[in-house]
């Protein structure tokens, strides 16, 4: 192939290497210069412009892409048609993207440049998953020729469909572990055919093993109260028992590391991680994925998912010194409200067992928050009184003169003066009767699922407060308008909601009537 730099009135016959503007007209890049056209073009026909001629073995962009697509192209892949010397490839059915080892160097970013999805990523049909971009106008035949000998294929392994059986060993989540689980089997081709419960010990989780083996699934499910971290945990325990045998405990992804591997009779058991709660991908995909697409799962082959996995930057963890948490979690205590449901009294300075209500409120998340520093409430209505009984509880007190036009404004008030932190409680200060242990939950939540955003008590299936939230959703709140917490917020990302059962009817008890002021003993006079 030449390529020159030349006036288009002296490279009729030769292609525009650029698309070339010119008063009166415009011609596009890999034109075929005419005579027609340098009389169109007038005196800019004497300006160079950079031009190209194929030699008559040379393949043009567009055959030399497309020979070569036609190799990238293996199984469950198909190639579209060339465009500019790009060709891209797309899957025709769901499955695992299959890389080969390597590709010849000519696809490496000259001659022509090969860019794909990862190494076994999963795809949907009609996902675009490679794309060749040949750089030249045009390559000598004899090198497509020593490309396309080269060049090995991608290919799809598709997803085929089996049956799965969850076991819920009092693992935490209830309906919403359900759901996700059955959407995370449908991704992969797999079916929820049963479920069922049983208690979180030895005997009876091998007994229901036992039961479910006789329905032959393909794989079971074990979800577990707690997570498998030995061999002679309840879960591993629980499946020798029942004849069954270990593969393989832990797995080099996270989040995802607490996960085991077994067989029961012709059965996958798979030990479900903590963060399989959560519908965020983790190591239990990785797994589901390979097995649906018939690949193996050897300890090689598992130990082969660490490297590209799922690790995120910059998302940190709970850490828990001793028995003190670390500073990385902050709570935000709504205390700025105008009483209007408690008939003006302020409900927060009304005493419970000669205890104002907002002390017990604040004790309660002092009890896990030890960093009072880090505790802030927000003060609005009546702030003088409410102020002064946060003071006497050692944590931040911040005044709201924007109090009145809805709650909106405290919390906005009380995130633009969050510290540093990795997630942060939503309190309000008329809840006196959360436990201690209630906020510790949601705190250890935190710590086992990274991937949760919003980490949420629940009592006889209610949803209640504190809310804790992963700081990276501080932005979304700040958003929120008018009388409103966030609601609408936990609404967006309901799918990064994480559920945590409590026995603590605290959670659903807030003071702001005259007649639960009076239900619960607060009274409003002087001690």
């Amino acid at each position: 192939m030449e390529f020159e730099d030349r006036a288009p009135a002296d490279a009729v016959g030769w292609q525009l290497a650029h698309s070339l503007t010119f008063p009166g007209g415009k011609l596009p890049k890999g034109h075929l210069l005419t005579n027609a056209d340098t009389i169109r073009m007038g005196d800019a026909a004497r300006i160079p412009v950079g031009v190209f001629r194929l030699a008559p073995d040379d393949c043009g962009e567009d055959a030399a892409a497309a020979r070569i697509a036609s190799v990238l192209a293996g199984p469950c892949l198909r190639a579209a048609a060339p465009v500019h010397g790009r060709v891209d490839l797309f899957a025709v059915s769901d499955g695992l993207l299959q890389l080969p080892p390597e590709q010849p160097g000519g696809l490496g970013g000259y001659p022509a440049a090969l860019a794909t999805r990862p190494q076994a990523a999963p795809v949907r049909k009609g996902d675009k998953v490679a794309s060749l971009k040949v750089i030249p106008f045009g390559l000598p035949a004899d090198e497509v020729d020593t490309l396309t000998t080269a060049t090995a294929p991608l290919k799809v392994v598709p997803f085929q469909p089996f049956r799965a059986a969850l076991l819920n060993a009092e693992a935490p989540g209830g309906e919403k572990l359900l759901k996700v689980t059955e959407a995370r089997l449908a991704a992969v081709a797999g079916t929820l055919a049963s479920h069922a419960e049983c208690r979180f010990d030895k005997v009876s989780l091998a007994d229901a093993l036992a039961a479910i083996k006789a329905s032959s699934p393909d794989v079971i499910l074990i979800a577990g109260k707690a997570a498998i971290t030995d061999a002679r945990d309840i879960v591993p325990a629980a499946l020798m028992a029942a004849g069954g045998e270990i593969l393989q405990l832990g797995l080099a992804v996270d989040p995802g590391n607490l996960l085991m591997l077994g067989h029961l009779g012709d059965s996958l058991v798979i030990g479900m991680p903590g963060c399989a709660r959560s519908p965020a991908r983790n190591g239990l995909d990785l797994v589901l994925e390979r097995f649906a697409a018939h690949l193996t799962l050897d300890t090689t082959a598992l130990a082969s998912l660490g490297a590209g996995g799922l690790l995120e930057p910059g998302r940190g963890r709970i850490e828990v010194a001793g028995t003190d948490m670390a500073p990385r979690i902050a709570a935000i205590i709504l205390a700025a409200g105008s009483a209007r449901r408690a008939g003006g009294t302020n409900k927060l300075t009304s005493r419970l067992n000669g205890e104002p209500v907002l002390a017990c409120s604040i004790r309660k998340i002092a009890e896990v928050i030890k960093n009072k520093d880090h505790i802030i409430v927000v003060t609005g209505n009546e702030s003088a009184a409410s102020g002064s009984i946060a003071a006497a509880e050692g944590v931040a007190v911040l005044h709201n003169p924007a109090h009145a036009e809805g709650m909106s404004t405290s919390l906005k008030a009380g995130l633009a003066a969050l510290p540093a932190c990795d997630h942060f409680l939503v309190a309000l200060g008329d809840m006196p009767f959360v436990r201690g242990d209630t906020i510790a939950a949601l705190t250890s939540a935190a710590a086992e699922d990274p991937t949760a955003e919003i980490i949420v008590p629940v009592f006889a299936g209610r949803r209640g407060h504190p809310v804790l939230w992963r700081a990276d959703l501080k932005a979304d709140l700040m958003q929120v308008e008018g009388d409103r917490g966030g609601k609408a917020v936990m609404a967006a990302h309901e799918a990064g909601v994480l559920e945590v059962p409590v026995d603590d009817p605290g959670i659903l008890i807030d003071l702001d009537t005259p007649e639960l002021l009076a239900l619960f003993g607060a009274v409003t006079e002087a001690p």
